[in-house]
């Protein structure tokens, strides 16, 4: 469905009673969110449905409360920065899918067809569009597990496209305009695409161990593992990968202790806290790892003198595609932390996490030293 939006002439952009929006009564009833914006900050006119699709009683009100669209409304801010930098080169864009929140903090997914709209000498005056509200997982009662396995799929197959999105808005980009590009600027967009395969390799990578341990404890593999060897194996390729340079520590009163446990689950929860460890903190600074034997349990510790965690953020920190609200510059997916919290409970663990802004983060695992046995005491008073 194309809708077509009048633009704001050249010199009414900022002057309230003189709009294109002219035809509200029309605009309001359309089954489509219609907007006009300034790139990096808020509306500039809005319809009431799109004020409904986001939670608000009026397009009064959304205008008055979203004055910066990027941080107040988008989940990602990344996101948002990424569609207003493919916006000024295409001018264009059509069926851009992100997860923005409604009024009410619920967060939703939203699909935007935008246009720039730029003065008679090319200059930028802002953009419009529509925007269309994308159907939710079904949340009626379905058999143990089909429910989370069909809001998983919809979650991933969102995330996808929104990734082909970006790969295919670039690839079209350099297909037309490559030639009159300088080499700088045709390794900037090729730089773009490999962040983006590098950052869906590592979503579906993860969503394959999470589907894996989904799979069921009776398919775990309990082997003898040495944790030294296999903490410095993860740290090496941990710090191959990241190119930064830090400081890794460990301690320990038992180097050669052994562990029964699934070597591959326990090497995801390191490399998912080491290279969070690695990611949220600067180069050259210390990185640790402790590790010690306790009644039959083993427990571990990464602590990092990174960046921290919000405290608003500890409560959903293991909850799939959360991401801390002070990690927005930084690559991710949100599902990190989600198989460390998964493998922990396949391995009859339990994990624990102390943090503070700008001072550090320490990440507390505990398990059975043989993961056969399924008990294990509270030590969160003592992490």
């Amino acid at each position: 469905m194309e809708t077509i939006v009048t633009e704001l002439p050249e010199k009414q952009w900022d002057i309230p009673h003189r709009v294109a929006f002219q035809c509200s009564h029309v605009l309001n009833r359309a089954a489509v969110g219609i907007f006009q914006a300034i790139p990096h900050r808020g509306y500039v006119r809005v319809n009431q449905t799109l004020a409904r699709i986001l939670g608000y009683n009026s397009p009064e009100q959304l205008q008055a409360s979203v004055t910066n669209k990027g941080e107040q409304l988008y989940v990602d801010p990344r996101r948002y920065a990424e569609l207003m930098n493919l916006l000024q080169e295409r001018h264009w864009i059509k069926h851009f899918e992100s997860r923005v929140y409604r009024q009410d903090g619920e967060i939703i997914w939203i699909r935007e067809h935008l246009r720039l709209i730029c003065d008679r000498d090319g200059r930028p005056l802002g953009y419009q569009g529509i925007v269309e509200p994308l159907s939710a997982p079904q949340q009626t009662r379905e058999p143990d597990g089909v429910g989370e396995t069909t809001q998983l799929l919809s979650m991933v197959s969102h995330e996808l496209r929104a990734s082909l999105t970006v790969i295919s808005a670039t690839n079209d980009l350099l297909k037309l305009h490559s030639q009159k590009m300088t080499p700088e600027q045709r390794l900037k967009y090729f730089e773009k695409i490999g962040e983006t395969v590098k950052t869906t390799t590592e979503l579906i990578d993860g969503f394959l161990c999470l589907g894996r341990a989904e799979s069921g404890r009776e398919n775990r593999k309990l082997v003898p593992v040495c944790f030294a060897s296999l903490c410095q194996d993860v740290w090496q390729d941990v710090a191959g990968i990241s190119g930064k340079t830090h400081h890794f520590v460990r301690t320990t009163t038992t180097e050669n202790a052994q562990l029964t446990s699934d070597p591959t689950l326990l090497r995801q929860i390191l490399v998912n806290l080491l290279g969070n460890a690695v990611k949220y903190s600067p180069s050259g600074s210390t990185i640790s790892c402790d590790w010690n034997t306790v009644k039959g349990q083993f427990v571990f510790r990464i602590k990092d003198r990174g960046i921290g965690i919000p405290e608003a953020d500890l409560e959903n920190l293991f909850n799939l595609f959360h991401r801390a609200t002070n990690v927005s510059n930084a690559s991710g997916t949100g599902v990190g932390l989600a198989i460390v919290k998964r493998a922990v409970d396949l391995l009859g663990g339990q994990i624990w996490v102390a943090s503070e802004v700008g001072v550090g983060t320490v990440f507390t695992i505990a398990m059975p030293q043989c993961a056969a046995t399924e008990t294990i005491e509270d030590l969160s008073k003592t992490a």
